[in-house]
Parts: structure tokens; sequence; C-alpha cells
């Protein structure tokens, strides 16, 4: 009876090794598992950040070079109209020689 006593004593105390091991393993999962969590969305995070302040600054670049072009285009308008008004004048310079040429060839 000693004998079946101490085995069950013997058998209680390696159930309750084993159970206090395997808590002690889903405890330690448990707390990796936060880590990478923690770890995983610290990373995200960072992404996050780093990707807003990238598009911020494209969309920065994106509106100086439109400015600048948009400034180039409006001087070549001015280039433009100004050719416009010389082509215009030239033709009526062109257009009094003639006359005045005629006249000349008549008298």
């Amino acid at each position: 009876a000693a004998e079946l006593e101490e085995s069950s004593t013997l058998l209680l105390r390696v159930k309750d090794q084993t159970s206090g091991t395997q808590q002690a393993v889903e405890d330690l999962y448990k707390k990796k598992l936060n880590a990478a969590e923690q770890e995983l969305k610290q990373a995200n995070d960072t992404y996050q950040d780093r990707l807003a302040k990238a598009s911020h600054q494209a969309q920065s670049e994106l509106q100086r070079k439109l400015g600048e072009a948009s400034s180039r285009v409006s001087e070549a308008n001015v280039r433009v109209q100004q050719a416009e008004e010389r082509a215009i004048w030239t033709e009526q310079e062109l257009e009094n020689l003639q006359f005045q040429m005629k006249q000349q060839l008549r008298s």
C-alpha cells in the first residue's frame, strides 16, 4: 500500500510538472507571438509613414514641375502672340509698299 501511495504521489508530481511545463511553453509562445505582432505593427507603421512622406514629396515635386511648365507655356504664348502681331504688321507694311509701288508705276 505504501508503494502504491508513493507511486500515486510520484505520478501526481509528474503530472503537475508536465502541466506546469505545458503552461510555461504556452506562456512563452504567447509572449513571442505578442512580440512578433508588435514588431509587425511597428514595421507596418514605419512603412505607412515612409509611404505617406514619399507620396507627399512626389506630389510636391509634381506640383513644382507643373508650375514651371505652366510658366513656360505662358511665356511661349506671349511670344506667339508677339510673333502674330509682328506678322500682321509686316503684312500691312507689305501691302503699303505694294500700294506705293503701284502708285509710283502709275505716275
